[in-house]
């Protein structure tokens, strides 16, 4: 089964990485995933606190179509992977003591158009190894 894999970041910029030609700060697993990949360098994400916000990222659409009613869910990525036989992921970090924050209670809609979706729960310093983590399973 084909598989695609999107890394998205909400406070890290591209520029940060090795892939993306930063010299002195060392990101070699980013790197090694990049090497196998197809980088996008003129594409970004656009605030994604709101779901008004976060429509163009899911839907590739800059504005939510006008008179469409709630029920009415609008063409996302996910539908053409999905009709393509490819298998999709989701995978979510969220802090223990908080839980979901706004920002991904307001995408939840999305969320379940995935196959799968697993969350990582911790805080910024993580325990799990990295062989169990859900990235690994890819």
């Amino acid at each position: 089964m084909k598989k695609a894999f999107v890394v998205s970041f909400e406070e890290l910029p591209a520029c940060m990485l090795g892939c993306y030609g930063h010299q002195w700060i060392e990101t070699p697993n980013f790197d090694r995933l990049a090497s196998l990949s197809v980088l996008f360098d003129q594409h970004y994400a656009n605030d994604l606190a709101t779901t008004e916000n976060s429509f163009p990222w899911w839907t590739g659409q800059t504005l939510p179509r006008a008179f469409q009613s709630d029920s009415q869910k609008p063409h996302c990525f996910l539908s053409e992977m999905k009709r393509q036989g490819i298998d999709t992921s989701l995978l979510l970090e969220m802090d223990s003591d908080a839980g979901r924050n706004a920002a991904q209670r307001a995408q939840e809609p999305y969320f379940s158009r995935f196959d799968y979706v697993d969350t990582i729960t911790g805080t910024n310093d993580y325990g799990a190894s990295e062989v169990q983590t859900p990235v690994a399973k890819l």
